[in-house]
């Protein structure tokens, strides 16, 4: 059975291959690492074919490779200003809901007017000043993000026999 592949074929599965979105850690990274059961997060100071060493903070930790099951390396901190905003706003009208409610139950007479005029603009004023409180605080609160690296990696090669054919080889590697 003669095997024919196109280079457009070729080319798109070395593209794929190749394409790696994933960080990889480097010395002065902030990285968060899984082993032996534990989580530890901390600067990469070194790493080498065996170890890697992370600053904690209080001490210096050497962790072999063959113990870690996950790395990731921290790509910033974020607020949180729209999630904030939508949780005041609702707060907000929902106060703003449950004031009016408790408002039109007590015998007010004479206040019908105003009620009809005031009521949903004490609701919507009460949104707005929870919405912008709520996106205050999502935005002074920041978490880390974290990228997860790739703990192996796949290598494509592709030669041309002499008799015209292709030799394709795939070759696996673990990093971690």
């Amino acid at each position: 059975m003669k095997m024919n592949l196109s280079p457009v074929f070729i080319v798109c599965l070395l593209l794929a291959m190749g394409s790696n979105s994933l960080a990889d850690p480097a010395e002065g990274d902030r990285v968060r690492v899984e082993h032996g059961g534990q989580q530890t997060t901390g600067l990469l100071t070194s790493i080498d074919d065996f170890s890697l060493t992370l600053d904690s903070g209080s001490q210096a930790l050497v962790i072999q490779r063959t113990d870690v099951t996950k790395i990731e390396v921290s790509t910033g901190r974020k607020g949180h200003t729209l999630t904030g905003a939508l949780v005041g706003t609702a707060t907000g009208v929902l106060v703003g809901v449950i004031a009016n409610a408790a408002d039109d139950s007590e015998d007010n007479v004479g206040e019908e007017i105003a009620d009809d005029v005031l009521g949903p603009s004490v609701t919507i004023g009460l949104g707005i000043v929870g919405g912008l409180t709520g996106a205050l605080v999502g935005y002074l609160i920041k978490s880390d993000q974290w990228s997860e690296t790739a703990l192996s990696g796949a290598t494509l090669g592709i030669a041309p026999l002499r008799n015209g054919r292709l030799q394709v080889s795939v070759a696996w590697k673990t990093r971690f």
